[in-house]
Formats: C-alpha cells, sequence, structure tokens
C-alpha cells in the first residue's frame, strides 16, 4: 500500500477523526492512489497506518460508501466505486460548495444547509453574528 499522505489526524481539531480520516481517504481516490475497482487496504491495516482506533476507520468507510466513493463486498472488502462521483471531485476544498452557494446567493444559506454539509462532507461552519452570517474557516 502506498499511502502518500501524512498519515497524522489531529485530535484536538473541531473536525471528528473519522471525518478527518474520510476525507484523507477520500483524497487518496482523487489523486489516483486508489483507482475506481481497487480494494482498499483492510481495516486493521488502515487503522495502523493512520493511528486510530478500527471503529473510525469503520466510520470513515461507511461516510464514504454513503457518498458513493467506495463499495463494500461482504467477505471480501471494499472497494473504490467503479464511478466516482462527480461534484465532490470538482471541488477545490471542501468548503467550495458552500462559498459557491453563499457568494452566489443561488438559495439562502439555513441550519438545515450547513447541517447538511457537516454530515456529509465535514465543514465546519461557523455563525458570525446574530443573524446567522455563516463562513468557513481557511485551513
Amino acid at each position: 500500500m502506498g499511502m502518500v499522505l501524512d498519515p497524522t489526524l489531529d485530535p484536538g481539531a473541531s473536525s471528528p477523526l473519522y471525518l478527518q480520516l474520510q476525507r484523507r481517504l477520500r483524497g487518496l481516490i482523487q489523486q489516483g492512489e486508489w483507482r475506481p475497482g481497487s480494494r482498499l487496504p483492510a481495516v486493521p491495516e488502515l487503522a495502523q497506518h493512520w493511528g486510530v482506533h478500527r471503529l473510525t476507520v469503520l466510520k470513515a468507510l461507511a461516510g464514504l460508501k454513503r457518498t458513493g466513493w467506495i463499495q463494500t463486498v461482504q467477505g471480501r472488502g471494499s472497494f473504490v466505486a467503479p464511478r466516482l462521483p462527480e461534484a465532490p471531485g470538482l471541488r477545490a476544498s471542501s468548503g467550495y460548495l458552500f462559498k459557491v452557494l453563499y457568494e452566489a446567493a443561488a438559495t439562502p444559506i439555513t441550519y438545515a444547509i450547513v447541517a447538511f454539509l457537516k454530515r456529509t462532507e465535514g465543514v465546519d461552519i461557523y455563525d458570525q453574528g446574530t443573524n446567522f452570517s455563516p463562513f468557513v474557516k481557511d485551513e
């Protein structure tokens, strides 16, 4: 396994470890480290490489599966989906979709949208005033 990204995750970050890991694994897929159809390393191997508990890996993989990046086959493991999602691959950063919606005023940014982006992409969005003026912290 040639995982090229730095295997350190930040336990003190506002984003949970499983979301950090989910983003890192998605990054490996986007960078072509793991091609469509290729088998991902086993959960224990991923847990050891990233220094997290296997349940953290399972939760990260569940998020990738839910968003269409991987498929799992009972007894065989996890595989990169044969057809990758298009929208997340176009993002320059995890906050890109939020910024586009907010700056273009295509739709009012509501707490429901904030919750959706947090749940699906791990985007941390903060309120900077009483009238809900959201922003994404630059990473």
